[in-house]
């Protein structure tokens, strides 16, 4: 990825042939996600520059990766992981108006995701929505097990969107209410 110019050059060539088999899949499946590891490592490290650099690479494999899932029935199970890879990279690069189109799809074809409900009410929060980000926190805390560390995580997360609205009463209620429970 040090040479990223002549990386994006072979990728795109690898990428201009219409029909990828299974060992072409593969290899570029199992790159994207190397790769996408590496975008990690580089954000968490605050290497933010270099981080961008490589996303912008794992973005457009991932893109090409979705779309051919989306042509190639052999590849089609791998559609909604790729999509949901391909929406965590474009709300880490500020693209969330792209992140909330893939966590919504998802939402239109499984509207109990949790996954997409809880990254969906994260980029209303990167987006100060806060009366979006309540709706879907609510929507995301009434389908988990009350309780459980997941559940926990949304009622705060209601709480602070509350919070945000100014309805610090609500918000200091349903903290309350959630540590009885």
């Amino acid at each position: 990825l040090k040479m990223t110019d002549e990386a994006k050059r072979e990728l795109s060539n690898i990428l201009k042939v219409n029909t990828v088999d299974s060992n072409r899949w593969a290899l570029l499946h199992e790159c994207a996600d190397r790769w996408y590891q590496e975008v990690k490592r580089s954000r968490e490290k605050g290497n933010h520059r270099s981080a961008t650099t490589q996303a912008q690479m794992v973005i457009m494999l991932y893109e090409k990766l979705s779309d051919l899932a989306t042509k190639n029935t052999s590849y089609r199970e791998f559609y909604d992981s790729l999509q949901m890879r391909l929406a965590e990279l474009y709300s880490d690069e500020n693209k969330t108006t792209l992140a909330k189109a893939i966590y919504q799809e998802k939402l239109k074809r499984d509207p109990t995701s949790a996954d997409a409900l809880y990254n969906l009410g994260a980029v209303y929060e990167k987006e100060n929505r806060w009366d979006e980000a309540l709706a879907t926190w609510r929507r995301l805390a009434q389908g988990l097990k009350p309780g459980s560390h997941h559940w926990f995580d949304a009622r705060y997360r209601t709480a602070q969107a509350l919070s945000h609205l100014e309805k610090k009463k609500e918000a200091c209620e349903l903290l309350i209410m959630t540590e009885v429970l």
